[in-house]
């Protein structure tokens, strides 16, 4: 699925956050100016998942590439 521009900054230049054990992938995505934004659409689990582990930043999850 393509990522979209920030939609706090508009910026393009983004991260992917992927929670170990949750979804194989980046879950949501960070700006380079620290936003974070929803890589799923409304309704979908993956979307619900990624709220769950929004802010939280521990030793499972990890920074992966978009490329």
């Amino acid at each position: 699925m393509a990522s979209r521009a920030c939609p706090s900054c508009g910026s393009t230049v983004h991260t992917g956050v992927e929670v170990q054990g949750v979804y194989d992938g980046a879950l949501y995505w960070v700006c380079g100016f620290g936003h974070r934004y929803h890589r799923w659409p409304d309704g979908d689990w993956r979307r619900e998942k990624a709220e769950e582990h929004w802010m939280r930043v521990d030793e499972n999850t990890r920074v992966t590439s978009n490329d």
